[in-house]
Order: C-alpha cells, then sequence, then structure tokens
C-alpha cells in the first residue's frame, strides 16, 4: 500500500489542500457580499473533490484492482487501472473507454464555468499531446491514464490561486522513459 501511496499520492494531497479550501469558502457564505471569482471557483473546486472522493472509493473496491494491486509483479497494472476508473467514474471517456478531449469536456459540461473551465481544458489539451501515445482503450493493462492524471494534478492543486501560480506547460510531469 506504501507504494500505492506514493504514487497516488497526489489524490490525497489534492483532496486534503481542498479540504482546507472548503472550510475557508464555508467560513466566506455568512457575509452579505456577493460571491467573488476565487469563492466560486473554490465552491466548483470543492464539488469536483467530493466526486473525486467518491469515485475513489469506488475504484479501489474493484476486483482487477484487488487482484492486481497484491502482486509486486502487476501492481503498476493495478495503479494505471485505477487512474482510469477514476476518469470512468467522472465519465471523461468515450463509449470505447478512449480518453478523448471531446469526453473530458463532456464531463465538465455543467460541473465548472468561465475562467475555471478554460484553464483546465488547456492543461488537459498540454496533459494530452504529451501522453496521448501511451493511452490505448483496448489494452487490458490501461497504460497512459496514470501519467495524464499525474500531469493534471498541480493545475488542479493551483487552479483556483490565479494564474501565476499555475504550472507552464513545461513544467508538468514527463512520462518516465520506462512507458514509452
Amino acid at each position: 500500500m506504501r507504494n500505492f501511496a506514493a504514487k497516488y499520492g497526489f489524490l490525497l494531497l489534492f483532496l486534503c489542500q481542498n479540504l482546507i479550501v472548503s472550510s475557508k469558502m464555508f467560513d466566506a457564505v455568512d457575509d452579505d457580499e456577493p460571491e467573488t471569482e476565487k469563492e466560486k471557483c473554490e465552491g466548483e473546486q470543492v464539488v469536483g473533490l467530493m466526486s473525486v472522493m467518491r469515485n475513489f472509493e469506488v475504484c479501489k473496491k474493484e476486483e482487477f484492482y484487488i487482484e492486481n494491486y497484491k502482486s509486486d509483479s502487476t501492481r503498476y497494472i493495478a495503479q494505471r487501472c485505477f487512474a482510469k476508473c477514476i476518469f470512468k467514474q467522472e465519465k471523461a471517456l468515450d463509449e470505447s473507454g478512449a480518453l478523448t478531449l471531446d469526453s473530458f469536456k463532456n464531463a465538465l459540461k455543467n460541473r465548472i464555468t468561465g475562467k475555471l473551465e478554460e484553464v483546465i481544458l488547456k492543461a488537459f489539451v498540454n496533459c494530452y499531446e504529451q501522453h496521448s501515445a501511451l493511452l490505448n482503450p483496448d489494452d487490458p493493462t490501461c497504460p497512459g491514464f496514470d501519467k495524464v492524471g499525474i500531469c493534471l494534478h498541480p493545475v488542479f492543486q493551483h487552479v483556483c490561486d490565479g494564474p501565476e501560480f499555475l504550472p507552464e506547460p513545461s513544467q508538468l510531469p514527463e512520462p518516465s522513459k520506462q512507458e514509452l
């Protein structure tokens, strides 16, 4: 389980940081002032966080994940398929199980708006361009899905902090040489 936490600590970190943000957001709700763009962003971020948390639990219970995670030789497959499961639960895959720009846009529809949507879509395009060669929805070992998730993490982590906090595309994680 230690390897899993190290590999997917980005999700856990994202969840914890956003819980702190959400507590600050609820403090601001008592004010009579209109909601600021940052508060709106943080609210949408919290809704996304809650969805990922629910799906994290669903994916941990999948038989494929449980069986493959037990063995050191198949643990990396379980971790990649876990990431694919999260994308699937978030409805970010198309009907054939592929992760595409259109399927990702569909997943965001009616969930986030404005600048937040624009920033996340731009980040997705950057991550997709870096890792799409690895993605194969028909491969039972789920290559590349974890790479896209890890690449998106810094954007989700800082998306409401303003553009000065968002990583440049050159700062996003690169695929490991082993996976290329």
